[in-house]
């Protein structure tokens, strides 16, 4: 059985390559039957950004990033190293908890977003390493 899992994580105020970085890892280590979507798929013309600003203001981006989440059969929020708030990764989380979707969250215990309307959203470890490994054990068939 095939699986899918949603990327969410901030890319506002990163480099290309660090919203980039972990979601090609991520997809890269995963078992075949577990395929990702990728929210900074078609944006290839960031890719000299060193810090991404706004993204579109006609709202594509918003609506195809629910319609991923409404698709996906779990969501792993990457935190890690987060030097400001991911206002709009917080949002995605908030949606896919009330579309009962499962959610696996990788942080820092100092991190920013350690707050209990994160933590208490979904499983929460310290590391990607380990988010994988859950998200395998999740979706093994």
């Amino acid at each position: 059985m095939e699986y899918t899992v949603y990327l969410a994580g901030p890319i506002q105020g990163l480099s290309y390559a660090k919203a980039m970085g972990w979601r090609d890892l991520v997809t890269e280590v995963l078992p075949r039957h577990i395929r990702t979507l990728n929210p900074m798929r078609g944006k290839e013309y960031l890719a000299g950004e060193e810090i991404i600003t706004g993204l579109t203001a006609d709202g594509s981006v918003v609506r195809r990033d629910l319609w991923d989440i409404q698709r996906c059969d779990l969501m792993l929020v990457s935190f890690m190293d987060a030097e400001r708030v991911g206002i709009g990764t917080c949002v995605e989380m908030g949606y896919a908890k009330g579309l009962g979707k499962p959610i696996v969250v990788a942080m820092e215990p100092d991190n920013i977003h350690n707050y209990a309307f994160i933590t208490e959203l979904g499983e929460v470890v310290d590391n990607l390493t380990l988010a994988m490994a859950v998200i395998e054990a999740m979706l093994s068939a």
